[in-house]
């Protein structure tokens, strides 16, 4: 017997790969059920934010959120989720029938039953269509990508883009009060030469797992910048979290390519924290409203999906050669495919997200039956099938079967009414890519004039105003939709 925990490490393994259905739902369902303590303790967070935005008189949670963002209505937001997700729905629809077709070929032998597709089926048939249409093999890919190595290259990345040196502490040097735990990693970081070559701040990384560490990569903030009345600066500190696996002997922890995409990001979040110049720390590095943070590392996501990036940033763990390019066009090629149904899951989070903090009276969120509202929501805007009338379901139609929004961390923190941010992130980030990267992603010129204009502003001004100054007019979502490949232009806000 094999011991298997809820934690991401197994979970997401065993989703890709266990062919059998009955293994994946069980895992499934074990996974939306855990941490049942914190049915009851999301429920009454949603009704005190109800309650505390209704005493400071706003309508309901969401307009309280909303009130200083850059969409400043929920009617707005509501506005934009429900056209994308009618621009989504066909393409959701035709990449659905192609996953299932897929499932029915890879049934054909088996006894009637489970025809449906499954909100199990899609991780493991995704993986499936990759290899099987795209020649993608996750496994062989990593190999190209140690961490190590990688890391290396993405803060050459940066360097050529923004005009920063970064100079490591060498551990033999590092006394022990300097970090919290042995194998962190710190970093000087100046600004090279052309630049004038003055200090910036320190980049820390503590890069693998541990017992009691958060397993998702994020970025804070430990000390952010700031001017003393004097003119001094201080200089912020940054670190970047991971929980990778620690390397076992001599092979190093090798990176998925959804792996390397999240670390960029993240480190993306760590370089917008060193640069902001601000006078006060206030508005430092990405202490911005909530729906524009986002967007900065989300524009730098699109360098791992680019030719010569990727080539600059790989290296066989045991050859030390680059990635082939047959491999790096295979790879770019299925960037956009199941994107329709990637956009409709987030869309659901960010829809349900929306409906619970803004209910039209405080009577009506104590009557809200929130697992029901989660469950009917995703597999109505996703088109999978649930386990709806297989294991608990009583008196709600069929859908209190996992309370998976009682563990969505994003729900319980100041992304609370937010979680389109992310969505509205890829909006502004598509915009600023195509307009001024898309042609040259790796010019100086333009990187420096991005993080002037951009990053070192933070929350300093109002943000729509950093977007339209770096862009020459206002943002809009016309690159967002031609990526996707849906159609139209239209203004956010």
């Amino acid at each position: 017997m094999v011991k298997v925990t809820l934690q991401y490490a197994d979970y997401f393994p065993i989703m890709d790969n266990a062919r059998n259905s009955k293994t994946r739902k069980r895992l499934f369902l074990a996974f939306k059920n855990k941490c049942k303590g914190n049915v009851p303790l999301f429920r009454e967070m949603m009704i005190l934010r109800d309650e505390a935005a209704r005493l400071l008189g706003d309508a309901n949670y969401a307009a309280y959120q909303l009130g200083d963002r850059l969409v400043t209505s929920p009617e707005k937001v509501n506005s934009f989720l429900d056209d994308l997700r009618c621009r989504l729905a066909d393409r959701g629809a035709e990449e659905l029938k192609r996953l299932k077709a897929l499932k029915t070929a890879d049934r054909e032998g088996e006894p009637a039953g489970g025809e449906q597709y499954c909100l199990w089926d899609y991780r493991y048939y995704n993986r499936l269509l990759l290899e099987k249409d795209y020649q993608i093999d996750q496994q062989e890919i990593a190999e190209f990508f140690p961490l190590n190595k990688t890391l290396e290259g993405m803060l050459d990345i940066f360097s050529r883009l923004f005009g920063l040196v970064f100079y490591e502490v060498d551990a033999s040097n590092q006394t022990k009060d300097l970090t919290w735990y042995p194998d962190v990693r710190i970093f000087h970081v100046w600004d090279d030469d052309d630049d004038g070559g003055e200090f910036v701040g320190y980049l820390y990384l503590d890069l693998y797992a541990r017992d009691g560490k958060r397993g998702h990569p994020f970025n804070i903030n430990l000390q952010p910048g700031f001017e003393y009345e004097n003119g001094d600066r201080s200089y912020p500190s940054t670190v970047l979290l991971c929980s990778f696996a620690k390397p076992a002997g001599t092979k190093p922890c090798l990176l998925h390519h959804s792996d390397m995409v999240t670390l960029f990001h993240e480190l993306g979040h760590g370089i917008h924290d060193l640069v902001r110049k601000t006078r006060y720390s206030r508005f430092h590095g990405t202490m911005t409203v909530l729906d524009f943070c986002e967007t900065p590392s989300k524009m730098l996501e699109n360098w791992c999906w680019l030719s010569r990036p990727l080539q600059s940033l790989s290296h066989h763990y045991e050859t030390g050669e680059p990635i082939p390019q047959s491999m790096v066009d295979n790879l770019i090629r299925v960037k956009k495919v199941n994107s329709g149904l990637f956009y409709l899951r987030q869309l659901h989070i960010s829809i349900f997200d929306l409906h619970i903090h803004q209910p039209p009276s405080h009577a009506s969120i104590l009557n809200t039956d929130i697992t029901s509202t989660y469950n009917s929501l995703w597999q109505s805007i996703t088109q999978m099938a649930g386990p709806s009338g297989e294991t608990t379901a009583t008196d709600t139609g069929g859908n209190d079967w996992g309370h998976g929004y009682a563990t969505f961390f994003h729900l319980l923190s100041d992304y609370g009414a937010g979680y389109y941010s992310y969505l509205l992130a890829d909006v502004y980030a598509l915009d600023m890519f195509h307009s001024v990267f898309k042609s040259d992603p790796l010019n100086p010129e333009q990187g420096r004039r991005y993080r002037r204009m951009v990053l070192e502003k933070g929350g300093s001004q109002p943000e729509m105003k950093t977007l339209s100054d770096f862009l020459g007019r206002e943002a809009t979502t016309q690159a967002f939709y031609e990526e996707l490949a849906i159609g139209g232009r239209s203004r956010i806000c």
